[in-house]
C-alpha cells in the first residue's frame, strides 16, 4: 500500500503551513506519505502540529521576510532530511478593501515584501537543492493577479507580480529540470 503513496520519499517545505491553504497543502502531503517542514511564525500552532497519515510533519519558526532566517531554516531542513523536493510558497497577506487614497506607500512596500519578495528569497535559497532533485516550486498567487478587483490595488499588484516571477523562474529553471508554477486558486483571501 505504501508504494502507491504519491509523495513517499519526498521532502517539501511549505511556508504559511499553520493555517489556511498552506495547512491544507501540509495535510495532502502527509496523507500521501510526504515529509513536510512547515516554515511559519505561528509557534503556538507550529509546535503542536500533528496530522494523521503515513507522512510526517515538523515545524521551523521562520519569518519569510527575514533573509537570514530563510537561509538558516533551509540549511536546517537539508541537514535533517538531506534534500528538498518541493517548495510551496503560501505566505501572504491582504490589507482588505481600500481605495488608493486610504493606503500608504509603506503599506504597499509591506505587502510586496510579504507576498512577493519572500517568494523570491525562498526560491533563491531553495533552488540549489531543488536542482539536485529535479524538484518543483509552487507559488500561491490569486485570481486577483490576473483579474483585478475594486479597492484592492496593492493586493492585486502583488499577486500579479507572483505570476510574472513564477513564469520567469520557470523559463530559467527548465534547463535544470525544476518546474515552477503559480497557483491561482486563492479565492478566499479576496472574498470577504
Amino acid at each position: 500500500m505504501a508504494s502507491g503513496l504519491r509523495f513517499k520519499d519526498k521532502v517539501a517545505i511549505i511556508t504559511g503551513g499553520c493555517s489556511g491553504i498552506g495547512k491544507g497543502c501540509v495535510e495532502v502531503f502527509v496523507e500521501n506519505g510526504g515529509t513536510v517542514v512547515v516554515f511559519d511564525i505561528n509557534d503556538k500552532v507550529g509546535n503542536t502540529l500533528s496530522l494523521p497519515g503515513p507522512g510526517n510533519v515538523s515545524y521551523i519558526h521562520c519569518d519569510v521576510t527575514n533573509e537570514e532566517e530563510i537561509k538558516n531554516s533551509i540549511k536546517l531542513t537539508v541537514e535533517k532530511h538531506s534534500k528538498i523536493d518541493c517548495l510551496i510558497n503560501d505566505v501572504g497577506m491582504h490589507h482588505g478593501s481600500h481605495l488608493i487614497d486610504n493606503l500608504t506607500v509603506d503599506s504597499f512596500r509591506q505587502i510586496l515584501n510579504i507576498n512577493v519578495v519572500s517568494m523570491f528569497a525562498m526560491s533563491k535559497y531553495a533552488l540549489p537543492h531543488l536542482r539536485k532533485t529535479k524538484g518543483s516550486i509552487v507559488n500561491m498567487s490569486s485570481f486577483s493577479g490576473t483579474n483585478a478587483q475594486a479597492e484592492t490595488p496593492t493586493y492585486c499588484s502583488s499577486k500579479g507580480a507572483i505570476i510574472s516571477l513564477s513564469k520567469a523562474l520557470a523559463i530559467d529553471e527548465a534547463k535544470n529540470g525544476v518546474r515552477v508554477n503559480a497557483n491561482l486558486d486563492d479565492l478566499e483571501s479576496h472574498v470577504k
